[in-house]
């Protein structure tokens, strides 16, 4: 993020605030803690930080009832158990019932549903793709190893073995 937030020869110091909020429906770190705040700090001197003003920040929606700012209290109760308990949370709840019935809305909503779906069946495609090449590379190279056995016990030559399997002079001594 430092990259896109600063022009080749600025200064580190002008970098912007930037943060990456992660909301959780499971405690990401089992702590119980409503709020897990991280910034870049130094693994050798913890009181020396990295000032590039980053900051990541999980929100534990579960532990709505151990948070003391009232408001964020009711908004992680209400992305925990979907009950409006504030004005804001109340505004929230109104906005969410508008998009549903927001027909153009719930089109580009769905959209956006059928192109991640599509993409994670492209990946698991190519994973199967990459496995399924992986296991025919596999079972070839055992298959040689298994001919070589075989042209081992008919007393072939290691140099006549090579020739027929690919298989290398080390890998043939080995069988």
């Amino acid at each position: 993020m430092d990259v896109d937030n600063l022009l080749r020869g600025q200064s580190y110091a002008e970098l912007k605030e930037s943060y990456v909020i992660f909301i959780c429906t499971q405690d990401p770190f089992g702590k119980g803690l409503p709020v897990y705040e991280f910034r870049n700090i130094c693994t050798a001197d913890d009181m020396l930080f990295l000032d590039d003003k980053s900051y990541k920040v999980f929100y534990n929606v579960g532990a709505y009832g151990k948070e003391d700012e009232p408001e964020l209290s009711a908004l992680l109760k209400y992305l925990c158990e979907r009950q409006a308990t504030s004005g804001f949370t109340r505004h929230i709840d109104e906005l969410v019932e508008k998009a549903k019935r927001n027909e153009k809305f719930r089109s580009w909503y769905m959209s956006l549903n059928i192109r991640e779906d599509d993409l994670r069946m492209a990946g698991e495609k190519i994973g199967f793709e990459r496995g399924r090449r992986d296991g025919v590379a596999a079972g070839s190279y055992q298959a040689k190893r298994e001919t070589a056995k075989l042209m081992q016990r008919e007393s072939c030559s290691v140099d006549f073995i090579q020739r027929m399997t690919g298989l290398s002079e080390a890998e043939i001594k080995k069988l």
